[in-house]
């Protein structure tokens, strides 16, 4: 992203395509930068879901729940049940896998040809993730 940023204010562009990825759950445990020279005391922190370094400026003035914590905490607040979640969690994806059947989107993808395990090649044009019928006793708290 700053790379692209950077590159269109420097006009070496007028339009470019940047994109990346985060993948906390790979990360359980890290150690905070020292505070001084040589400390003694090396914090580590739990990411497996969560912050990485917390800023204390930034916790205090706005809190570092992780995205599952806070909605926990808007259902709580708007009390919203865990029936009425599922409810519309069955909905969109309901109304994703109708999108896709009538080519809601479809200009906007671009198919790309994956090649697997041993020589095998697949073509991926849609999403793969939505389910046309997810089952809502499988669904859980």
């Amino acid at each position: 992203m700053a790379f692209a940023a950077r590159a269109i204010k420097a006009g070496d562009g007028d339009l470019l395509l940047a994109g990346g990825v985060e993948s906390m759950s790979r990360a359980p445990f890290v150690m905070g930068k020292a505070t001084s020279a040589f400390q003694r005391h090396a914090e580590m922190f739990d990411t497996t879901i969560g912050w990485r370094f917390v800023n204390p400026l930034m916790h205090q003035q706005f809190g570092t729940d992780s995205m599952p914590e806070t909605a926990e905490n808007v259902a709580e607040l708007l009390n919203i049940s865990r029936a009425d979640q599922d409810a519309f969690a069955l909905r969109s994806q309901q109304r994703t896998a109708r999108a896709q059947e009538n080519g809601v989107l479809a200009q906007e993808i671009v198919p790309v040809t994956v090649a697997g395990k041993k020589g095998a090649v697949t073509d991926v044009s849609v999403d793969e993730h939505p389910r046309q019928t997810p089952p809502q006793n499988s669904l859980r708290p």
